[in-house]
């Protein structure tokens, strides 16, 4: 019964972690290695590696952690810091979900 329990669970995984969010970037910002401009931007996450899209088709991909939350966000927002003037981004948090994708 165990055995079928976990196979079960395992198999949810992929269906939930292959969703697509979508977020806005207001102004220029760094993800990773790549530079983001203003604009739309869809979100899919597949184990430890997240595809960004961009509104033309454009695609990047970058190394991630996905990490537990305190409580559910209410809508897909995008945390950022400054430094020396350059806005970067280091995680996402999902819309209906605890999952924070951690940018690496």
């Amino acid at each position: 019964m165990f055995k079928r329990l976990a196979l079960i669970a395992l198999l949810c995984v992929p269906f939930v972690s292959a969703s697509s969010y979508h977020f806005i970037v207001a102004d220029k910002s760094q993800l990773g290695s790549a530079q983001l401009k203003p604009g739309e931007y869809s979100l899919s996450v597949k184990g430890d590696k997240a595809v960004i899209t961009d509104e033309n088709g454009r695609r990047t991909n970058a190394a991630v952690k996905v990490e537990a939350a305190d409580s559910k966000f209410a809508d897909t927002s995008v945390g950022l810091s400054t430094a020396n003037g350059e806005r970067r981004i280091e995680f996402i948090g999902l819309k209906g979900t605890k999952d924070k994708v951690v940018f690496q």
